[in-house]
């Protein structure tokens, strides 16, 4: 398990992809602030003159949707680059083991 988190880890720290990834990372966080955003609208909403609590409670029902979503939408983001970063490693591993193995001399 520990292996294969190390390997997650480089592959990540070696991506072919870090504009997509700081772009999922910049999505998720501006998700994050719009759940902060919400949750502040609900404690409002119980406060404030008009306010009454099933509008709070939907503020707090929404704020954790969007929660759910942007984590949810980040990993799976992740997981895109992921495969697609091992596809490439792999690709390669296979191109230069082909290679090295066409200029290594043919036994007869």
């Amino acid at each position: 398990m520990r292996q294969r988190l190390n390997f997650i880890h480089e592959l990540r720290a070696n991506s072919n992809y870090p504009t997509f990834r700081l772009v999922v990372d910049l999505v998720y966080w501006f998700s994050i602030l719009l759940a902060v955003v919400s949750f502040a609208g609900a404690v409002l909403a119980l406060f404030w003159k008009g306010g009454n609590v099933a509008s709070a409670i939907g503020a707090v029902l929404m704020g954790l949707l969007i929660l759910l979503s942007g984590r949810v939408g980040k990993e799976a983001a992740m997981m895109l680059a992921d495969l697609s970063d091992a596809a490439i490693h792999s690709a390669q591993k296979t191109w230069y083991g082909d290679v090295a193995r066409a200029q290594e001399p043919r036994l007869r």
